[in-house]
């Protein structure tokens, strides 16, 4: 149980890679609070987390781009359970448009959540963690903020910039105990790639060197290992979670 009496955020918990890392953490004996927008697959959420083991895990619907919200989350999570030693952020949205539709209002959308929302949460969660001076922050990325790809324009450019962030966070936050570090996945069975056609989905295959899209627990894996204790030498680092994509 690598995770003993910790406390685990896990931002984007309703379902896809974030679900399978509040399960992947709570197996492994973390406290979990779990944060989503979608209450109905929340609620799927929690009961995945309450058969994984039987600590009192929290499952609180919650928009990270809701300022005030997340304000309030913090709070709570600083009087009870009064300490917080891991945070991922797995909340994210997937909008394919071609550079010359991506209105502002998309650009703004994948910015608030990937970017504006991640640091806000990166803010509050270091000042909590500051306080034991320790702590794993581990933000999900995309190989898409280093390589790019038609038709994501906006995705890739907020994803960079996340991974930019969390690269100068890991350097600020390093002399007080706490690692940075970014998860970045290729293409993964979740809702998010649900949309492809046959045909794209078969391109995109081929482009990996291990013929497939990888699955929501593999990326977990990864998670895991540089938020715990076997990972205490890794920080400001960007894992490629993606089968081999060329880049």
């Amino acid at each position: 149980m690598i995770f003993s009496d910790q406390v685990a955020l896990v931002t984007g918990a309703s379902g896809g890679i974030g679900r399978a890392v509040a399960l992947a953490l709570a197996r492994d004996g973390a406290l979990v609070i779990a944060t989503g927008r979608d209450r109905a697959r929340l609620a799927e959420t929690r009961a995945a987390l309450a058969a994984a083991s039987p600590l009192p895990h929290r499952v609180e619907a919650c928009d990270a781009t809701d300022t005030a919200a997340v304000q309030a989350l913090f709070r709570g999570i600083q009087q009870d359970p009064g300490r917080l030693d891991i945070l991922v952020q797995a909340a994210g949205i997937f909008e394919p448009r071609a550079l010359g539709l991506t209105d502002a209002a998309a650009l703004d959308r994948h910015l608030s959540v990937h970017l504006r929302a991640a640091l806000q949460h990166m803010q509050l969660a270091s000042r909590l963690m500051s306080a034991r001076k320790s702590g794993s922050i581990v933000n999900l990325g995309s190989v898409m903020a280093a390589q790019g790809g038609a038709g994501f324009f906006a995705y890739a450019a907020a994803k960079a910039g996340l991974t930019g962030a969390s690269l100068a966070a890991a350097r600020e936050l390093a002399p007080l105990g706490i690692r940075v570090n970014v998860v970045a996945p290729g293409f993964i069975d979740t809702a998010m790639s649900a949309g492809l056609s046959s045909a794209e989905r078969t391109a995109r295959e081929n482009r990996i060197a291990l013929r497939r899209f990888g699955r929501p627990k593999e990326v977990a894996e990864a998670v895991c290992l540089l938020a715990s204790s076997r990972g205490s030498y890794i920080t400001g680092q960007v894992l490629g979670v993606d089968g081999g994509m060329p880049a």
